[in-house]
């Protein structure tokens, strides 16, 4: 009896890879790009289809033919309102601009993306290691709204079933105009710290206070943002109080009304404080090094610094210190440290009890 052999099928998949997810780690800001000024050489972007209802659907590539340099881009079709969930699902691209012409490349293949001339995946795009004429990416505008093209055909989204194309016509039934978001990472936060000087900064994050007070005792402070809510940054149990006016030796202050400190002008803080560092809140920290940090009234002037200052010695300058201020003219060594503030012109001798 003659036995059948054994039939083995092994199945080689050699010429198609599939492709990983790839984005950028941590919270992003993501901007619509409606204008090709808005690009910027080297800038990370995403492209998407936008619904009706205004959900985004992701383009991330799918597989990679080696043989033929063609690469499917599809959607997982679940459409998000989120601009950072766009992100961690979709494909990274880097727009950079050669010999005056745009090029997309694409961060996971470390490829050039460009027009597909295979007559059998022509509607795909295709890697180019050495861009050409076919790489050639342009923003013209169609039903208002920002296009890409790629060599002579434009991005589409076929939704039936959820792939991007490059496609000859500008409008076809099925096949959807897509969007393009610029995606920057957003900076991590930054921190005004007690013992470091203030450096010049323009940047939009959280922003953290590190710096101790004292509990039951009054604590001079200056910032060079603005806080919405201090008893939600220092705590329930703290006060603030603002200058009033001076007279003779002795110089007023109130309870503040509302709850908004106001950027570059002095306060202070009285009560039972949480650790720090304190979260200030998210905005955006603009400081020239010559910012105005003095509040004057008739001969008294309240100077606030946003670096260590040296007050040793001086016959105009008066610290506070247990709700008195006291006079630096005798002091050998006497440093007043960042987001303080001091007085100088006129000698006080009691803080007096808030109005």
């Amino acid at each position: 009896m003659r036995r059948k052999p054994y039939i083995f099928i092994l199945s080689i998949c050699f010429l198609y890879i599939f492709l990983p997810q790839e984005s950028l780690a941590g919270n992003y800001i993501v901007t619509p790009v409606t204008s090709e000024s808005q690009l910027v050489d080297g800038g990370s972007y995403v492209i998407c289809y936008k619904d009706t209802k205004g959900k985004l659907f992701n383009m991330k590539g799918k597989y990679f033919n080696e043989e033929t340099g063609a690469i499917e881009y599809d959607s997982d079709n679940k459409g998000v309102n989120d601009d950072n969930a766009l992100v961690n699902k979709s494909t990274i691209f880097r727009l950079e601009k050669k010999d005056g012409h745009w090029l997309l490349w694409d961060t996971v293949l470390e490829t050039h993306i460009g027009e597909n001339r295979n007559s059998n995946t022509r509607s795909l795009m295709q890697s180019y290691q050495a861009p050409d004429e076919n790489c050639y990416v342009t923003f013209p505008t169609y039903n208002n709204l920002l296009d890409i093209k790629i060599g002579s055909k434009v991005i589409r989204y076929q939704k039936n079933i959820q792939r991007y194309e490059l496609r000859q016509k500008q409008k076809e039934d099925y096949y959807y105009q897509v969007c393009l978001y610029q995606v920057e990472k957003e900076p991590e936060p930054f921190t005004l710290r007690a013992d470091e000087d203030l450096v010049p900064v323009d940047q939009t994050s959280d922003i953290l206070l590190d710096r101790t007070f004292f509990d039951g005792h009054y604590n001079t402070i200056i910032l060079p943002v603005t806080i919405n809510d201090y008893k939600e940054v220092f705590g329930e149990g703290v006060t603030a109080y603002e200058p009033s006016v001076a007279r003779n030796d002795s110089l007023t202050f109130k309870p503040l009304e509302e709850r908004t400190l106001t950027a570059h002008r002095p306060y202070l803080l009285k009560g039972q404080f949480g650790e720090p560092p304190y979260l200030l809140g998210h905005s955006h920290i603009l400081y020239k090094g010559d910012e105005v940090t003095e509040w004057q009234t008739g001969n008294v002037i309240l100077k606030g610094t946003y670096s260590h200052e040296d007050v040793s010695r001086r016959q105009d300058a008066f610290v506070l210190n247990k709700g008195k201020f006291h006079p630096c003219e005798q002091q050998q060594h006497l440093i007043v440290s960042p987001f303080k503030w001091y007085v100088v012109k006129r000698i006080l001798s009691a803080l007096p009890a808030p109005m």
